[in-house]
């Protein structure tokens, strides 16, 4: 089933879109430009979600699992890389086996 995009995907695709076309500018000042007020938009609301991200976490996970389920509060935390770090786990391939879990032993069966 199609579902057309949502008024905030559109944003950040329009956005993405006018980024692009300041990079790709022949002009070098519009460029120039174009990345400092990036820069200061970047300045102005990174230590506020910084701050907002904190709250959250002093709050407990249950609030910060909450917040993060909304999708516009989700994406300004990834763009701000202030998501939590996700548990890594190690996917090992079938029959693979770690040089530290492996035993040597020797023919009179005591281990090395």
């Amino acid at each position: 089933m199609f579902e057309p995009p949502n008024a905030l995907e559109l944003a950040v695709q329009r956005l993405d879109e006018m980024i692009e076309s300041f990079e790709e500018d022949p002009e070098p000042t519009v460029r120039e430009r174009a990345i400092t007020l990036l820069q200061a938009v970047d300045a102005v609301h990174r230590p506020g979600l910084a701050r907002l991200a904190a709250y959250l976490d002093a709050a407990g996970p249950v609030l910060r699992e909450r917040a993060l389920a909304d999708p516009t509060i989700r994406l300004l935390f990834e763009l701000y890389e202030l998501l939590p770090a996700e548990p890594t786990q190690t996917v090992r391939p079938a029959g693979f086996v770690p040089l530290s879990e492996i035993r040597v032993t020797r023919a009179s069966g005591r281990q090395s």
